[in-house]
């Protein structure tokens, strides 16, 4: 089944509404978040390579914004040499918008393989007459172990 894009997470949230009319909300309100994250995510990105490659532009900014800056090379410095032009209380809203974003799209993830795992393999596989605790034991096992190996793999 083709879900046009979709994340598992996405497809998993949808079907888990209370109401055909609450999923429809949900799958159009993911939609419209769809559209708008390659605009959050592009913009910052024009704006540093146009003030970086406007020499006007980097004169003004001054000794703080000839500090990190970023290069075609090293386009990952792009963000947080941004970020120290934002005023004090914009730099805790940006910080707490990353840090939300991270921690939620790290739930839903953790989430799909719990259930991917436990409903996938191990029901039909491993312990096909598992009871409902065991099989909450064993998605919360896999979600544990999941986690371990992605901070595992993270640095590398």
């Amino acid at each position: 089944m083709y879900y046009w894009g979709f994340n598992q997470y996405i497809i998993q949230r949808t079907l888990a509404a209370k109401s055909i009319k609450e999923s429809q909300k949900g799958i159009l309100l993911a939609v419209l978040l769809k559209l708008v994250i390659p605009v959050i995510v592009v913009i910052p990105g024009i704006a540093a390579y146009v003030m970086v490659n406007d020499p006007s532009i980097l004169a003004s900014l001054g000794e703080a914004g000839l500090q990190n800056l970023p290069s075609l090379d090293q386009a990952y410095k792009a963000y947080p040499w941004l970020l120290q032009f934002l005023p004090t209380g914009l730099k805790g809203i940006a910080f707490a918008v990353l840090a939300a974003a991270i921690v939620s799209s790290l739930a839903s993830m953790l989430n799909s393989t719990s259930t991917i795992f436990t409903m996938d393999i191990y029901k039909q596989y491993i312990n096909k007459n598992a009871s409902d605790k065991t099989t909450v034991y064993m998605g919360r096992l896999s979600a544990g172990v999941a986690l371990i190996i992605a901070c595992i793999m993270a640095p590398l």
